[in-house]
């Protein structure tokens, strides 16, 4: 009878150790709304929203990543949270929502897809301001901490910020992976100087300032504007077809770079 309970305090074990290995999802996690697959299996990229939860432009941005040959895996953080669009709130993000919320958010989808047949190799990540602020709080954290699977493969391999917001989180000084950032040097929503830039000066960062530019200069819709504390008005986003053809140049560069292998 005693080699039967050894047996099953082993099975318990592992079990329990399993279940205990963190950053490692074997079900979609709720956090993500939309798959776009190629026709067949590649690196993924995940699109994570900003401050005004899912809109048009992580659509249109997967439709992007696809062009250029990789999974697009579209983020909604704000629905199964119970959160509602928070720009401008004065508040800063709900407190579910935080830039560590993101950024377990991305762990979570990098571990999913190991176990899925269509994503083949690598991970990257594209967060669009406080989108922006996930992905720079990810690479603030340490390997040991988040990055790796149960079979030692990172979940998460490269990542890229659009005018991430730095008000309350000022971006690392030492990246654990390697990280492009866009930002505008007009924008007035997430203003680039509370990022302090000319401090990151870290191989694993690529820093692209656009003279200019606006928030959102990637995204061709309306200008929007509004008004500061001392009600003078201001530009809070606008499109800037230079910075967006430059930063879209640059991006598919970083991807290809860091996703493609000699196999692909």
């Amino acid at each position: 009878m005693r080699p039967l309970l050894l047996l099953i305090s082993y099975v318990l074990l592992v079990q329990v150790s399993h279940a205990a290995t963190p950053n490692i999802s074997l079900k979609k996690p709720s956090v993500v709304i939309q798959v776009r697959k190629l026709d067949k299996p590649a690196p993924t990229v995940l699109i994570s929203h900003g401050s005004a939860c899912l809109v048009q432009q992580s659509y249109d941005w997967a439709s992007q990543i696809n062009k250029w040959g990789y999974n697009a895996v579209v983020i909604d953080h704000c629905s199964s949270r119970g959160v509602s669009r928070y720009t401008q709130s004065g508040k800063g993000p709900p407190d579910n929502l935080m830039p560590k919320d993101k950024a377990g958010d991305y762990l979570a989808i990098g571990g999913w897809l190991q176990g899925e047949e269509w994503h083949k190799g690598k991970t990257a990540v594209i967060g669009f301001s406080m989108g922006g602020t996930g992905v720079l709080k990810l690479v603030g954290d340490t390997p040991e901490q988040h990055n790796l699977s149960t079979k030692g493969k990172r979940l998460i391999d490269a990542v890229v910020a659009f005018y991430p917001e730095c008000n309350r989180n000022r971006p690392t000084t030492t990246p654990t992976l390697p990280t492009l950032v866009h930002h505008g040097l007009s924008d007035e929503l997430a203003l680039a100087m509370r990022c302090k830039y000319s401090e990151l000066v870290h191989p694993n960062y690529q820093i692209k300032l656009y003279e200019g530019a606006h928030h959102t200069f990637d995204d061709n819709a309306s200008v929007i504007t509004g008004f500061n504390q001392k009600g003078e008005s201001k530009v809070l986003r606008r499109y800037n077809a230079d910075a967006d053809n430059i930063s879209r140049m640059t991006t598919k560069a970083f991807l290809d770079q860091h996703l493609r292998t000699s196999g692909d």
